[in-house]
């Protein structure tokens, strides 16, 4: 299945958004789907929405008290990462997340963090090769400005099927350089994916309980829910993706992991 993408352009001869799917190996859309000869302002064209076989991007809809239920269900893989990508359309706050596994044993991973897709791809990759102990990374413009903000890089392998390793960010330049808390492990060449963590609001290995639910250990950004009807100060932000990483060990076998939030709409 093909990756789309909803993007939101600005025609600025209708001083209005207009809206355009295309597929990942279509380029950016720069024309007005209501007609060619307008003018669109590309500096302000964004991805409101984004489909595939990883990714689920859902505009809620909202009960009484403006609080909605969402969440994802993956199944484990033995000895491989799965990732699965909730992406938010608008700002949200977190009211609280249940977390639930079927069969937790010992050799499981699981990761939920909010990450930011930084482009098109969701994804980039350092822009000359790094060698295992480095810990300045060369990476691309839009990548670099993002790091500002964020507290760690997630390394994939090319093929996207395997986390390498998590490192946190000491620093970033904003224009073509991240600088690790901690040297990075492994090599990485240039088709290796890079992935942008904004917050890490629980993480579990090695084993635990069957359910995984209250008492979260907050590994960033303290605006993140922590456990059960604790809501955040901040909501998280439109276009950023909560994002599930799970591995099951190598005893792996018809279990799976649900996450359920339950989300509620900022005061306006």
């Amino acid at each position: 299945m093909s990756t789309v993408f909803r993007y939101r352009l600005w025609c600025s001869t209708e001083e209005a958004h207009v809206y355009v799917w295309a597929s990942e190996d279509d380029p950016v859309p720069t024309t007005c789907p209501n007609d060619t000869d307008h003018t669109i302002d590309a500096s302000k064209t964004a991805i409101t929405e984004k489909v595939s076989e990883n990714d689920v991007h859902v505009r809620p809809n909202y009960g009484d008290d403006d609080t909605v239920i969402g969440g994802v269900s993956v199944a484990f893989v033995a000895d491989q990462w799965v990732r699965k990508d909730y992406g938010l359309v608008e700002s949200l706050h977190i009211q609280n997340v249940h977390v639930t596994v079927k069969g937790w044993r010992a050799g499981d991973y699981g990761r939920l963090s909010v990450v930011h897709p930084v482009n098109q791809y969701g994804y980039s990759s350092p822009t000359s090769a790094v060698d295992a102990g480095a810990t300045a990374i060369p990476v691309p413009a839009d990548f670099a400005a993002v790091a500002t903000q964020a507290v760690a890089v997630e390394f994939w392998s090319d093929d996207d099927s395997d986390l390498r390793e998590i490192r946190g960010i000491a620093s970033s330049n904003g224009t073509d350089t991240v600088t690790l808390a901690e040297a990075v492990a492994y090599a990485h060449t240039t088709s290796a994916r890079m992935r942008l963590v904004m917050a890490c609001f629980h993480q579990q290995g090695g084993g635990g309980s069957d359910h995984i639910d209250d008492g979260f250990t907050s590994v960033g950004d303290s605006h993140i829910p922590i456990g059960s009807q604790n809501e955040a100060t901040n909501p998280v932000q439109a276009g950023l993706l909560l994002a599930h990483r799970f591995k099951g060990s190598s005893l792996v076998s018809d279990r799976e992991v649900a996450v359920t939030y339950r989300f509620r709409r900022p005061s306006s």
